[in-house]
Formats: structure tokens, C-alpha cells, sequence
């Protein structure tokens, strides 16, 4: 089995080890840490018929034949030590993947409005099916272009009003229309 540690290839002390670092990181608490254990496939035996803790806890991995002392696995596997171990978790971590990223506040994900729901929202719906309700509605109103020319509004103003003063009170030209 050393020639195996040695070579760089997996031992089955060595998974288990691997298995049991990656419990402890996932968890904040002993009673977790077992839990997380069983959900790998764990058969644990930590405690005689009796209800005591056993001198010499032992597991069983998921592909395994045999118990594993925690004992043998080295310094930092015993029960002790593996409590101690987890109360040092500051931060819960996951075992085998991350977790997708939370959306950050502010960039877009804040509504004006909370989100319709229950039998609002399917009104809204139908509304919207119905054409009551429009999607993207012009909210700029279309300038005819028999407004009076293509001044700004303040020049516009300020020239009928020299206009008037002229004498000229139809604003536009010079020339009168036909009648």
C-alpha cells in the first residue's frame, strides 16, 4: 500500500481520507459532518448497542468490503480530532462543486414594483393577450409636421409677436390667403 502512496496512485485509505477532509469542510457541526458522511455512502460505527461511543470508531466506505479504524488513517482522524477540526469551519464550504454565483443588487434584478402573482398576474396576462395591455407602448407622441415651421417654441413665440406688432396678425408670411 506505500508503493502505491508512493507511485501516486489512490489507496483506499487515502480516499477515505479525502472524503472525510471534504466532509468536514462542507459542515459547521459534528452532527453534520456524520450526516454529510452517510449522504457519500458512509456506514458508520461510532457507537456499541448500548448507546456508548465505541474505544475504536470505525467506517465503511460506498466501495469497500471491509471497516476502516478512524485510528489508522493518522493524525487529525480521530473523533476528537475531527471535532476539533470542524469547529475550526469558520465559513461552511461545499464539498464537490460551488454553488452559482447570487445576482449582485443593481444591476437589473431590482423591480420598481413587486412581481404580480396569483390570480393579479393572470389578469395581467390576458391583458396582455387581449392587446389591453401593450408590451413596449410609444411613449412619444408623433409631431405633425403642419405645427407652424421649425423654430424652437421660444423663437416661434417671439416672432408672431414681432409679427403682430407689424401689423401682420396671421403669423406666417406676408402674403393674405384667398378667401
Amino acid at each position: 500500500m506505500w508503493q502505491a502512496e508512493k507511485n501516486g496512485k489512490p489507496t483506499y485509505p487515502g480516499m477515505v481520507k479525502a472524503d472525510i477532509d471534504r466532509a468536514i469542510l462542507a459542515n459547521t457541526t459534528e452532527k453534520g459532518f456524520w450526516k454529510t458522511l452517510r449522504e457519500m455512502g458512509y456506514e458508520l460505527y461510532l457507537y456499541k448497542k448500548n448507546g456508548e461511543l465505541r474505544d475504536r470508531p470505525s467506517i465503511r466506505a460506498p466501495f469497500a468490503d471491509k471497516n476502516i479504524r478512524l485510528s489508522t488513517l493518522g493524525d487529525g482522524y480521530s473523533p476528537e480530532q475531527i471535532t476539533q477540526r470542524i469547529l475550526q469551519n469558520v465559513q461552511k464550504q461545499y464539498p464537490f462543486r460551488t454553488p452559482p454565483p447570487k445576482p449582485e443588487k443593481g444591476c437589473g434584478t431590482d423591480l420598481k414594483y413587486p412581481k404580480a402573482k396569483g390570480i393579479y398576474a393572470l389578469y395581467l396576462r390576458y391583458c396582455y393577450e387581449l392587446h389591453i395591455i401593450v408590451k413596449h407602448p410609444t411613449s412619444v407622441k408623433r409631431v405633425s409636421s403642419f405645427t407652424g415651421g421649425c423654430y424652437p417654441v421660444g423663437q416661434a413665440n417671439s416672432r408672431s409677436a414681432a409679427s403682430r406688432q407689424n401689423g401682420n396678425h396671421h403669423g406666417g408670411g406676408t402674403e393674405r390667403l384667398p378667401r
